[in-house]
């Protein structure tokens, strides 16, 4: 009977035992470093007249959903498979939760900083483009380590509107002379990036 009832009470020790191997283990499992995010994009118009320059609004959502701080974020903009880029375009204008930035024009990477678990910012980028084609690229969301991508979107925009938010080739020709740098700005690097005509 002794031999019996210790049979039993190693027998029921060993289940606790288990039991808390797979507790600890699926606790384990659940507290793995998950790195995530979302990105939600929304761009207008969704189609620029052909051969104007035009003023395309995005704005980016991004949202961090995995658990652990993310850092070093920015959105790359790379070509795309859907249709190639427009005929000449320019960053114009940078703001991340409202606030202005300042930025070259011509950069293709914008940093975001870091979010906090749960955390997002919004970034609202217009860019004056002018296409005789329908054209497309690929914005993708970074982070460290090593830039690791966590979400793209491709943006694409036909060139068949009869209008739209364009700015005349007047805007452009006359900006130099004019007292806002960002227009001259647009020029020059209008000009430097794809042939200004």
């Amino acid at each position: 009977m002794r031999a019996f009832a210790l049979v039993m009470l190693m027998l029921l020790l060993s289940i606790v035992l288990l039991a808390g191997f797979a507790v600890s283990t699926a606790a384990a499992e659940t507290a793995a470093v998950t790195q995530a995010a979302t990105m939600e994009v929304t761009c207008g118009p969704a189609s620029v007249p052909p051969n104007r320059y035009t003023l395309v609004t995005c704005t980016y959502r991004v949202r961090n959903t995995g658990n652990e701080r993310l850092t070093s974020l920015a959105i790359a903009f790379n070509p795309s498979n859907a249709a190639l880029p427009p005929d000449q375009y320019f960053f114009f204008n940078e703001t991340i939760d409202g606030v202005g930035q300042t930025i070259s024009g011509t950069d293709l990477i914008y940093t975001l900083g870091g979010l906090a678990v749960g955390e997002s910012r919004a970034m609202e980028l217009q860019t004056v483009v002018r296409s005789t084609h329908e054209f497309a690229a690929e914005a993708m969301l970074l982070a460290d380590p090593n830039q690791t991508p966590l979400a793209r979107y491709t943006i694409d925009r036909r060139a068949d509107a009869t209008e739209g938010p364009y700015l005349p080739v007047k805007f452009f020709a006359e900006a130099e002379g004019s007292a806002s740098p960002l227009a001259t700005e647009a020029v020059y690097h209008l000009r430097i990036m794809n042939g200004y005509d």
